[in-house]
């Protein structure tokens, strides 16, 4: 990808991301700003489910200020930036405080607005489902076609991929149909002309490659890669604006084919995670209770990765699981239920498709024998490379984008695109295995024997075992330099059709030993006419095991794969392959691949799911007060303001008063929408931020539109967070850590006695956290990174990956 030219959303010398709303909870001068309640609130209690008050306001104070027209006080909060981080807080409360006055208000309109709000998601996730569903059909067929279409055509009805055109009359053992024509056959009336056919398999791959890529990097560079990563971060709280757009979307529908059919070694799976999450997104946008609440927003985004990864695998409860265990940094029960609604509905819309012919994914599996336990040691034999390999290929792949980011090989994407898919296809041509669709290659090595010689693999020779280790390292291989490249695709499937190839190849060995040795003790269990040893069986253990390896998840796996399969006889050796997977990678280094995408790119991403130990206190990490811009509460004027956001990038300010007591926080983009609601007013006018009892009627009076060049008062209370999350300057890193997971704070202010000592970011504490396993990630990125830094190139650093994201903007 490209990074040259772009502007950065942070530098070096920025400390503040755009920052919080307050904890609730922290009521330190709440008491000042309540004084002038009205007598009605007296009882107030403070729960989850009612309005917090920022401040009550009496007639004597409200006669004297203006606020947008109006004497009714309503919070006001400008649209989140680009490259931003959400307030959870801020828009959870804002949610509840609708609610509650939806309560407040007892009528029957009220009334039946809050059930149609209260619907609202449920018909999100309804037409996520539906259009999921719809969508992997049109991949699943429509990438088929143009993989099948480099080796012929079905000249009786050409719209027809070779499966579905050979259906029913296709030989079983030698593989051909007579429906089906190869391009020799067509242009020379020889159908051995196997040079031509060669040739016009690679020209097709390169042409789909270069077409996929183009489309990326001209047209929508976010719909590039699966997403996953990005995705994770935005669940997280980030915001990427238009990686979930409509132009996203139709770009990744058409380009994901495309790159798939050219034969490139990438699968659909975390793409489709990526497309279902761009259908949430654009139907938020047409309902009221989600379209301004980021929060909410969130939580529809996690039910569209259930039914992405419902859709991608025919498993529905796997991929509840999958977005609980791997993508969603906030995930309340509802949302489960949710999710679980949208994968049923994307999944059975998908089989009502019937791309698989009634299945719900096409190599979906079952096997009726029961595994012996002499078998446990290959099961740990497989859990170990699968640990292995995924470690070796996080670093590799790592690198490799590394090293694609740091040369030339960034300003010549499509060229590189084009030519991974010629060599890729000129060297799996003629390998049987190899040129075979990901997918295909899945349900062949899952088969048994007795349902038939699936292209020789039931064959007892040294052949069927070098090709099959020949398929493994030539797709381990491209996968590890083809995943970063400028086209849509993921890693799921090529990760577990290089383990299934490895599971295969020790099933075959182990069945051949067993039936070479009847008689040794070990196989005491096999019953001498029947087979014993289940092949298809070991390659779906080593395709859970290098996906577990590769992504580092387990329990979504564990599922995924025996909702393929439909029995529980092999849960056990399930659970120990991937579990030993997951303990080998882990003791190479902890993080999959999307974990180590998001440390390269550095996005602001806190992982819930781990536990950090910095040793360092509040006062050791945070940005001092002399580096920060304050706002002070009493003398802050119109022009003070419209100066400071002129004269400088920060994305918040801290308000003191005149003793340096904390009495707010600001966002950059609050504090705009403010000055923008006042553009009239005259630059000496005062700003007031807090109470206003010091506000004399006679002399503040703000007067009319018509008169805005008179010097008066603007009540800056709409705009700013009264009670934002304070701590003390001696607390442990380690709390503060806590307080942004599970509160999703954008900042935290630092005090001492209640006065400002400094702020504290989450970029602030990802520095540190980075700086606990920076030897391993700088191992991993390897000499590249080094080498720019010794050059003095400072437009590759791990702060400025977002650029990532930006590259095609120009």
């Amino acid at each position: 990808m490209d990074y040259f030219n772009i502007k950065q959303p942070w530098n070096d010398d920025i400390m503040l991301l755009p920052l919080t709303n307050s904890n609730r909870n922290n009521l330190h001068n709440r008491e000042s700003i309540n004084k002038g309640k009205n007598q009605e609130d007296d009882d107030f209690d403070i729960d989850d489910d009612e309005e917090i008050p920022l401040y009550n306001k009496t007639n004597n104070e409200m006669e004297n200020f203006e606020v947008n027209g109006d004497n009714d006080f309503e919070l006001e909060h400008a649209k989140y930036d680009d490259f931003s981080t959400i307030d959870w807080l801020r828009d959870i409360m804002s949610e509840k405080t609708g609610k509650k006055k939806q309560i407040n208000r007892n009528s029957l309109n009220q009334y039946i607005k809050s059930i149609i709000d209260a619907s609202q998601s449920w018909i999100i996730v309804l037409f996520i489902g539906i259009l999921a569903g719809i969508v992997a059909a049109f991949v699943a067929i429509s990438a088929a076609w143009l993989s099948d279409i480099k080796t012929g055509y079905c000249p009786s009805n050409w719209y027809l991929n070779r499966r579905f055109c050979c259906l029913k009359v296709e030989d079983k053992v030698n593989h051909s149909c007579s429906r089906w024509v190869n391009w020799s056959q067509v242009f020379f009336n020889n159908p051995d002309h196997g040079f031509f056919n060669w040739i016009v398999y690679v020209f097709f791959a390169a042409l789909f490659a270069a077409a996929s890529s183009y489309l990326v990097v001209h047209v929508a560079p976010y719909s590039a890669m699966s997403g996953v990563a990005e995705i994770k971060t935005i669940l997280g709280g980030f915001i990427i604006k238009q990686f979930l757009g409509a132009k996203t979307l139709i770009v990744k529908c058409i380009s994901l084919p495309l790159a798939l059919g050219s034969g490139l070694i990438l699968g659909k799976e975390g793409s489709m995670v990526h497309i279902a999450c761009c259908i949430g997104n654009i139907l938020t946008k047409y309902f009221s209770r989600y379209k301004k609440n980021e929060a909410r927003k969130r939580e529809i985004y996690s039910a569209a990765c259930a039914a992405g990864i419902s859709v991608a695998f025919g498993a529905p409860i796997g991929g509840v699981l999958f977005s609980l265990e791997e993508m969603s940094s906030y995930f309340p029960v509802k949302t489960m239920w949710r999710s679980f609604f949208c994968s049923f509905v994307a999944v059975f819309v998908l089989q009502f498709m019937n791309p698989f012919r009634g299945k719900t994914v096409l190599f979906q599996a079952t096997y009726d024998r029961d595994w012996h336990f002499f078998e446990v040691i290959s099961f740990l034999i497989i859990g170990v490379f699968g640990g292995i390999f995924g470690s070796l290929f996080i670093r590799l792949n790592i690198r490799a984008q590394a090293y694609r980011r740091s040369t030339f090989l960034k300003y010549v994407r499509i060229a590189e695109a084009t030519f991974m898919a010629f060599i890729t296809s000129v060297i799996s041509y003629f390998v049987i295995y190899m040129r075979m669709d990901e997918s295909e290659l899945l349900e062949v090595l899952f088969k048994e024997c007795e349902e038939g010689d699936h292209y020789g693999l039931c064959q007892r020779s040294k052949r069927i075992v070098i090709l099959l280790l020949i398929t493994m390292i030539g797709k381990a291989f491209f996968t590890i330099l083809t995943y970063g490249v400028s086209v849509p695709g993921g890693v799921f499937i090529p990760s577990m059709t290089i383990g299934a190839c490895f599971g295969r190849v020790l099933g075959i060995i182990l069945q051949h030993i067993q039936q070479a040795y009847p008689s040794f003790p070990l196989f005491n269990s096999c019953h001498p006419d029947k087979m014993c040893i289940t092949s298809g069986m070991y390659a779906l253990l080593g395709a859970m095991a290098t996906l577990g390896g590769v992504t580092r998840m387990t329990i979504s796996i564990v599922v995924i794969m025996f909702e393929l399969t439909g029995t529980l006889n092999y849960i056990v050796p399930c659970m120990i392959s991937l579990m030993t997977a997951k303990f080998v990678g882990d003791a190479f280094g902890k993080g999959g691949i999307d974990h180590m995408i998001i440390r390269l790119r550095n996005y602001p991403y806190l992982d819930q799911k781990e536990e950090y130990f910095i040793g360092k206190k509040a006062k050791d990490i945070m940005t001092l007060k002399d580096d920060l811009i304050t706002i002070k509460s009493t003398d802050a004027t119109i022009g003070y303001l419209k100066r400071i956001l002129n004269e400088n990038e920060y994305q918040g300010y801290p308000i003191i008063d005149k003793e340096e007591y904390v009495t707010g926080y600001i966002t950059r983009s609050d504090l705009k929408t403010g000055l923008e609601r006042n553009l009239l007013v005259n630059d000496n006018a005062k700003c007031r931020f807090g109470d206003l009892k010091n506000v004399s009627s006679s002399s503040n009076s703000l007067g009319s539109r018509e008169h805005s060049n008179e010097v008066r008062n603007v009540d800056f209370r709409p705009f700013f967070d009264a009670t934002p999350i304070s701590v003390d300057e001696n607390v442990t890193a380690e709390f503060i850590i806590d307080l942004f997971k599970k509160l999703g704070s954008r900042c935290i202010i630092v005090v001492r006695h209640d006065k400002l000592r400094g702020i504290i970011t989450k970029k602030d504490i990802l520095k540190n956290i980075e700086e606990l396993d920076s030897e391993y990630f700088d191992s991993i990125i390897g000499i590249h990174r080094r080498n720019q830094e010794t050059n003095g190139d400072k437009s590759y650093t791990l702060r400025d990956a977002l650029r990532i994201l930006k590259i095609f903007k120009k």
